[in-house]
């Protein structure tokens, strides 16, 4: 499941839990797509503390369809606490224009929403 909350002008919330498939990240393309049409307009906070692993299949398909949009996202902070989704959070990291990308523990959830406002 996901859930968005816009905290201020262009800067969202997302938090993640359970399984991610395709319907959730289809509901997310069109809630985003006002954000996504130009680049750099969007900054996010996505909590994935409660998210569980797709499957491997489910995942590239993920993958591939959420790192189509990193260009569209100006700063990126996600909070997870463990160290599951390591090589799709160093993509996102080696994508991102420097500085543009950090990862928070759960208890520096504040400071990952400063770093995207």
């Amino acid at each position: 499941m996901i859930e968005i909350q816009e905290f201020a002008p262009r800067k969202l919330a997302m938090t993640l839990t359970g399984q991610i498939d395709a319907r959730d990240v289809e509901a997310i393309e069109k809630i985003l797509g006002p954000y996504l049409e130009d680049e750099g307009a969007v900054n996010a906070m996505i909590d994935m503390t409660g998210l569980s692993a797709p499957s491997t299949t489910d995942q590239r398909s993920l993958d591939a369809r959420i790192l189509a949009q990193l260009d569209k996202v100006g700063r990126l902070a996600i909070v997870t606490g463990g160290k599951g989704f390591g090589a799709a959070l160093k993509v996102c990291d080696a994508i991102m224009p420097p500085g543009a990308f950090k990862r928070f523990a759960p208890e520096h959830r504040g400071e990952a929403r400063a770093f995207i406002s």
